[in-house]
Parts: C-alpha cells; sequence; structure tokens
C-alpha cells in the first residue's frame, strides 16, 4: 500500500510537470536574436527564427548590413536591465528550453517577427504568421531587402564547413581526419591513448 502511494504522488507529480511546464523569470543575457539565459538555463524563443550572429543580409539598397547583429541588439535594447518571465514545455537537442518569453505585457515573440527581426519557424509553428504579414507589407527590418531565411543560411554554412575540411583533407593528403581524439597512424584513437604506430595519413582537426 505504502509503495502504490509513492507511485501515485510521482504520477501526479509528473503530469503536474506536463500541464504547467518550466517557469523562469529574471534578468536576461541576449545571445542572440530568438535565444537568451536566464540563471544559467538557455531559452530558445518560440515559433520564431532570427537571423544568426554572423549573418549579412541585404537593406533595400542592396548594401549589406549585419542583420544578425541588428536582432540582437535590437532585443538587448527592448529587454536591458527588466524582469523577463518565460515558460515552456519542451527541450531542444541542445537542451535549451523552448519557451514563450515577456518583459511587462510585450510577448518577445511577437515583437521581433513584427519588427522584421526574425521569421516565423513555420516548421515548428505557425502562431506569429499575422506579424510576419504586417512586417512583410512594411517592408520592414530583414523583409526591406533581400536575405536568406535562417535555417537554409545554417544549412548552408554547415556544407560550406565540411567543404572546407574535405579540401583540407585533400590539401594535407589526409586520409582521415579526426574531430574526436587524436591521429595516430591511419586511424584516431582517444587523446588519453599513447600512439605506437608511425605518423600515417590521419590528421588531427587544426
Amino acid at each position: 500500500m505504502f509503495m502504490k502511494r509513492i507511485f501515485i504522488v510521482i504520477f501526479l507529480f509528473l503530469i503536474c510537470l506536463n500541464v504547467y511546464g518550466e517557469e523562469l523569470n529574471g534578468y536576461a543575457r541576449v545571445i542572440d536574436g530568438d535565444s537568451i539565459e536566464i540563471k544559467g538555463i538557455k531559452i530558445r524563443l518560440y515559433g520564431i527564427d532570427a537571423p544568426e550572429v554572423k549573418q549579412i543580409c541585404k537593406d533595400l539598397n542592396n548594401n549589406d548590413w549585419k542583420c544578425g547583429l541588428e536582432s540582437k541588439a535590437r532585443l538587448e535594447k527592448l529587454i536591458s536591465n527588466n524582469i523577463i518571465f518565460c515558460k515552456g514545455d519542451n527541450r531542444d537537442r541542445f537542451n535549451r528550453l523552448i519557451a514563450k518569453c515577456y518583459y511587462n505585457n510585450i510577448d518577445l515573440q511577437s515583437w521581433l517577427v513584427l519588427n522584421g527581426l526574425a521569421t516565423v519557424y513555420s516548421k515548428y509553428s505557425l502562431e506569429y504568421i499575422y506579424e510576419e504579414n504586417i512586417a512583410k507589407n512594411n517592408k520592414v527590418g530583414i523583409w526591406g531587402g533581400d536575405f536568406i531565411y535562417p535555417d537554409k543560411w545554417r544549412s548552408i554554412e554547415r556544407e560550406n564547413s565540411r567543404k572546407r575540411k574535405v579540401k583540407d583533407s585533400e590539401s594535407n593528403n589526409c586520409c582521415k581526419i579526426c574531430k574526436k581524439g587524436k591521429a595516430c597512424g591511419d586511424s584516431c584513437i582517444n587523446e588519453n591513448y599513447n600512439c605506437n604506430k608511425a605518423k600515417g595519413c590521419a590528421c588531427n582537426v587544426k
């Protein structure tokens, strides 16, 4: 009977976690246009995707502008030295809390999309599509010129990074690039192990 009661308590606790999710409030550190950190917990803003910090867009006059840095800077200016409240139910593959965050009565996700500082992350949600349409019609922020959608930009960057590694491998005549561990002969081994093989074609990541 005692074990049954414990099981019921644990079960109800897990249900509560699922219903109410995680809630956080406090001063936030802005990581980029769609990510913040509160009390050491990294948070990915729900339903939106902002340009990456290193991403470059084109303005109305076809000039380069640092849209990723602009998105981050505008968010920092909005929430600087203010208490932010966030609530989320899930974690992403980087263990960031996926949450909706607010400053007073301002929905941060809505504000970023409305000001052309982020797009709707349609792969996961269309909740802020109304705000995106307004931003498009008013040609504000990224909609005032030309840009690559952030998720596509990240994909291009990953492919470019892969090609650079392959090129480096070919130029060094490496048969294998050791991303983890270290090179030993023609293969990779744990970096804590001693290598007893002669230098081969495996290379360490530069």
